[in-house]
């Protein structure tokens, strides 16, 4: 019985330890550098939603973030910003944000997912429900 405690214990303490470095090293702010799509051949392309646009995306060290978009109306003259502020945790590499406060009131407290890699100072998220990619490098 010690045993299985201890074990548990090793564990969770193992699990918490992984997921808070995951989520350290999203911490701080991220500059938006290219969202992209895949097209007809599978190639990844810059998608036409916010192209041309501008991102700032924040992870704080208590599990909130936020990002935000601004659209090139010289490109796409209809396009809106684009905005959400999230609690977030991550398991492996995916990290989810609960949607508090979203530019769409419909998308307030809706969980997204999305895909992660970290590579140097370079952010990589996948959002799979929209086929977006999004690099950030880290400000």
């Amino acid at each position: 019985m010690k045993g299985s405690v201890f074990s548990f214990l090793l564990i969770t303490l193992l699990f918490t330890a992984c997921q808070d470095k995951q989520q350290s090293g999203l911490t701080g702010l991220w500059e938006l550098q290219v969202i992209e799509a895949k097209d007809s051949l599978g190639n990844w392309q810059e998608a036409d939603w916010m192209k041309k646009g501008s991102g700032l995306l924040h992870y704080d060290g208590d599990n909130t973030m936020s990002v935000h978009f601004w659209p090139d109306t010289s490109y796409t003259p209809n396009q809106e910003p684009y905005w959400y502020v999230a609690k977030y945790n991550t398991a492996g590499d995916t990290v989810f944000h609960k949607r508090l406060m979203h530019a769409i009131p419909a998308e307030n407290h809706k969980i997204a997912k999305r895909l992660f890699k970290l590579r140097a100072d370079t952010l990589f998220l996948s959002a799979p429900d929209y086929g977006f990619r999004l690099t950030w490098t880290k400000k």
